[in-house]
């Protein structure tokens, strides 16, 4: 969408929740939480498969009232795990594969709820964390990657799971703060900070935690596993000082920062440096 068209849409989205919140302030934070939610982009049309998931093995299991699609490409090693981010599904990773294929890993890949080809349409961190922490429990993932809201998620699965199996994870790009979210996303619709509060007070009641304290730098001060962060000085989705505030309380972390390699993070150089903090013992 053009710039300018998305400006449009976006204060037009938050001046209606503005004054919709004036007469029905419930509906609002409600319908403000589901556009949060709502991914727009991400989904495969049926009977499309990218053509780098066309030689997996192809499965659906059922997590949490959704169908999970789970992309297998068998190796003789350990087992990996692979979460993608936001509005986005397992084609992402299809730069990386190369590399992890070639060490041997035994690779799985999962698509988000409400993206891929798996079901829904509302997306969440603890949705997403429970189907993470139920693919793990599954396959007995041994590795972890994630790239983004993915990485989030799978700090939180980690944390609330804290499952035997799993001994590395790599976290890329990821943030950190719940509250940071909602604030850059208020700060994109113009929201009052009415309709701040009262969608703060719906994210809180949702996920039964306050928000300030649904935060990957408080839930990976629990984690006993190896940790690798990669995050660009010129990502422009997710702020750098997000890794930071995660490597600061990560008891046994590398971090990998890195330049002009924005959001996405696809270098040769840094899947060389992932694939030797995967294998190292």
């Amino acid at each position: 969408m053009h710039p300018f068209l998305y400006r449009i849409l976006t204060k037009s989205i938050g001046a209606f929740l503005n004054v919709l919140h004036l007469v029905a302030p419930k509906k609002s934070d409600a319908l403000a939480f589901q556009i949060f939610c709502t991914p727009r982009k991400g989904k495969i049309q049926l009977g499309k498969i990218p053509k780098v998931l066309q030689t997996a093995e192809k499965e659906i299991h059922n997590i949490a009232d959704h169908d999970i699609a789970v992309y297998r490409f068998p190796g003789n090693g350990k087992k990996i795990l692979l979460v993608h981010g936001w509005e986005s599904n397992s084609k992402r990773w299809k730069k990386l594969l190369p590399y992890l294929k070639k060490a041997q890993f035994d690779i799985y890949a999962i698509d988000a709820p409400a993206h891929g080809k798996s079901s829904g349409t509302l997306f969440t961190v603890p949705l997403y964390a429970e189907v993470i922490a139920a693919m793990i429990q599954k396959f007995g993932i041994q590795q972890l990657i994630a790239h983004s809201i993915g990485g989030s998620a799978s700090i939180y699965a980690l944390h609330k799971s804290n499952p035997e199996t799993v001994e590395k994870a790599a976290i890329l790009g990821a943030p950190s703060d719940l509250d940071v979210l909602i604030s850059n996303y208020a700060r994109i619709l113009s929201l009052r900070p009415r309709n701040v509060r009262g969608l703060t007070q719906t994210f809180s009641t949702r996920f039964n935690v306050e928000t300030q304290l649904f935060s990957s730098k408080i839930f990976v001060k629990s984690l006993q596993i190896k940790g690798f962060v990669a995050h660009d000085a010129h990502d422009d989705v997710v702020a750098f000082s997000e890794s930071e505030k995660i490597i600061a309380n990560w008891k046994d972390v590398t971090f990998v920062p890195t330049k002009k390699l924005g959001h996405s993070l696809h270098d040769a150089n840094l899947y060389q440096q992932l694939l030797s903090f995967l294998k190292a013992s």
